[in-house]
């Protein structure tokens, strides 16, 4: 799983372990891992990382960056550019990438939030995990700037299982960031699955 690294310090839980479960324990806006032990009679808790290799500082400014709540608020639906067959995005319960949830749509349709502005400077990741079912497809991701600009650049999975996007490189460099989107795949001619699944956003 992402969020236990070789990196990350463990614990043992006791000989055996009765169950687990994933919240974030720490108010982080990454996913944390709990697991009981009737042996020792406690509770094990090892703290979620971005998913990429290594904690970060601050706060993630994504609410809800993993869907955990079981629906999309305070993302919301946005533009939509897909022709039938379309299905805007909810949260869902199909691959979830950690945790029990993620989210997914049918077609170019646009999932945004909006976040307290912050400047560029003091960000050190924007990436999130992405699902094509199709396969090696686009994702287009937009940036959007407290003087109004919206930057959007496209990033490719690589198969059909989840992939790890980082989009930190294409932040503008000296601007302040106040919104994120991400919009779903749509295919050119019918017969391929249109489908884009989400998870684990992180913009810290």
């Amino acid at each position: 799983m992402v969020a236990l690294l070789n990196n990350q310090k463990t614990y043992q839980t006791g000989s055996q372990s009765v169950s687990v479960t994933f919240a974030d324990f720490n108010h982080d806006g990454l996913l944390d891992q709990a697991v009981t032990s009737s042996t020792h009679n406690n509770v094990s808790i090892l703290l979620g990382t971005n998913g990429l290799g290594k904690d970060l500082p601050g706060k993630n400014l994504l609410q809800n960056p993993s869907f955990e709540t079981g629906s999309l608020s305070p993302w919301v639906v946005g533009r939509n550019f897909c022709s039938s067959p379309c299905i805007p995005w909810v949260a869902s319960r199909q691959f979830p990438q950690m945790g029990a949830n993620d989210a997914a749509d049918e077609g170019n349709i646009e999932v945004v939030q909006n976040f307290t502005p912050t400047s560029t400077s003091s960000l050190s990741r924007v990436a999130l995990y992405v699902r094509h079912p199709a396969g090696s497809e686009p994702l287009a991701a937009d940036f959007f700037y407290t003087d109004g600009s919206d930057d959007e650049f496209v990033a490719f999975t690589t198969n059909t299982g989840w992939d790890a996007i980082d989009l930190t490189s294409d932040l503008a460099v000296g601007n302040t960031l106040e919104g994120f989107s991400i919009f779903g795949f749509s295919a050119f001619g019918g017969g391929v699955n249109q489908n884009t699944f989400i998870d684990n956003a992180d913009i810290h």
